[in-house]
């Protein structure tokens, strides 16, 4: 049935069938195992391009982990204005509705409360009789000439009946000015800042003429009824530190983050009350130099952080635990060190927290983003900035070495205690 010409097409298609098949299976011409290297060096670049895809978005999403919970973590746990950003909202909130109820009824436009007004106008604070006591007041002029002359500050403490002097120490000449006001004291303090830097405060409050004395940072605002409230809390017992800011330690070693030193405001009785707005009595700024020799050398000069005698504030407070404690142990006939090792969880020292105070504006600063604040300052940065990472460097080097002068003073405040009783105990 097939003729020549069909089995000769026939076998032509079974040829072309079995050289395709061989192709496939193993190449014989220099053409065929070309194609085939090609293919293969493809498919490994292929995959050593997957490779460096796949390991960039793993770095990645590594990176953006780390900064977002770097982040968080500031956000959550170190920012320290979260009250202020509170009373904000809350002067935001009442304003609007007076704006309604203005809208409403077709009243003349009101114009906005100041915060200052605004403050005491919500006030829900019982007023209470001040106490007949006048003041002193101690205020340092460093690098923020502007807070001092601009905020509302001083207009504040000039009002208040019980102030009658205040001291301003003018640290840096390059700053000083003229402050004028019959309360009003204007020292050159900037040869004794040399020597004695942060702690030249508790120095020249020795020759205060009042025997109470309000320490208070040049870049704090408040009301007149924070400062009365302040002034009748400390009426109740003027033989401790009564402050806004207060700090405890987070555990009972140096161990942990920072030395154990936290930024947390603390509330009512606590071990330590910063210089940012607090009040004492005289007497115990001669008490810091008296005890100061404890930390002066291998702390302050040879581990210092910052400007000279950072930290001076934990330091007077625990000086003040110690005296305190003492006074109180000697009138109940107890041995002082025993005394000041079982209280050491209970201070005498009290932290107001819920008084309104709050930072001045930025705008006041000579300055941008907090470059010559103790502490730093991230104002202006983004987190992308080397400069944010910076002040957080810094930042955490100031609260480490603060956690570090804490535990070595109280350590040896202790020990000076324990060698004082057994000195007693050996001419008894």
């Amino acid at each position: 049935l097939l003729n020549k010409k069909n089995l000769t097409s026939l076998w032509y298609q079974i040829e072309e069938m079995k050289d395709k098949l061989k192709c496939t299976l193993l190449p014989k011409t220099m053409g065929d195992k070309l194609l085939v290297e090609r293919k293969v060096s493809k498919k490994v670049k292929f995959d050593v391009v997957a490779k460096i895809l796949k390991t960039a978005s793993s770095v990645v999403f590594t990176a953006w982990v780390i900064t977002s919970t770097v982040t968080m973590w500031y956000f959550c746990c170190w920012a320290d204005d979260v009250p202020r950003l509170e009373l904000i909202r809350f002067q935001h909130q009442h304003q609007q509705t007076l704006q309604n109820h203005v809208e409403k009824f077709h009243l003349p436009e009101i114009p906005s409360v100041p915060p200052l007004l605004f403050s005491q106008f919500v006030s829900k604070h019982i007023p209470l009789p001040l106490p007949y006591n006048k003041i002193s007041v101690v205020i340092m002029n460093h690098s923020r000439p502007r807070m001092i002359r601009e905020s509302s500050l001083m207009n504040t403490l000039l009002s208040h009946p019980n102030i009658d002097e205040i001291m301003l120490l003018h640290s840096n000449p390059d700053t000083a000015f003229e402050y004028i006001h019959n309360k009003v004291i204007n020292i050159d303090a900037s040869p004794q800042n040399d020597i004695m830097g942060l702690s030249l405060r508790f120095y020249f409050c020795q020759s205060a003429k009042n025997d109470w004395v309000i320490h208070v940072d040049d870049d704090m605002e408040f009301t007149t009824d924070t400062l009365s409230e302040l002034i009748v809390e400390f009426d109740k017992n003027t033989n401790r530190i009564v402050g806004r800011f207060g700090r405890d330690l987070l555990g009972s070693s140096s161990s942990g983050m920072f030395n154990g030193y936290n930024s947390a405001n603390t509330h009512k009785e606590t071990e330590v009350i910063l210089t940012k707005f607090m009040i004492m009595q005289r007497q115990m700024c001669s008490s810091f130099f008296e005890y100061e020799h404890l930390i002066w050398d291998d702390v302050i000069l040879h581990n210092g952080e910052g400007p000279l005698w950072n930290g001076e504030d934990i330091f007077m407070s625990l000086v003040a635990n110690r005296i305190y404690s003492s006074s109180s142990s000697t009138a109940h006939n107890h041995p002082p060190y025993n005394n000041y090792h079982q209280q050491s969880t209970k201070f005498n020292n009290y932290a107001m927290d819920w008084l309104d105070v709050w930072n001045a504006p930025d705008y006041l600063k000579d300055y941008d983003a907090g470059k010559l604040d103790i502490s730093g300052g991230f104002s202006g940065y983004t987190i992308w900035d080397w400069k944010w990472w910076q002040s957080l460097l810094r930042r955490n080097r100031h609260y480490s070495y603060r956690g570090f002068l804490w535990n070595h003073a109280k350590t040896r405040l202790m020990q000076m205690e324990l060698e004082e009783e057994q000195e007693e105990e050996m001419w008894r």
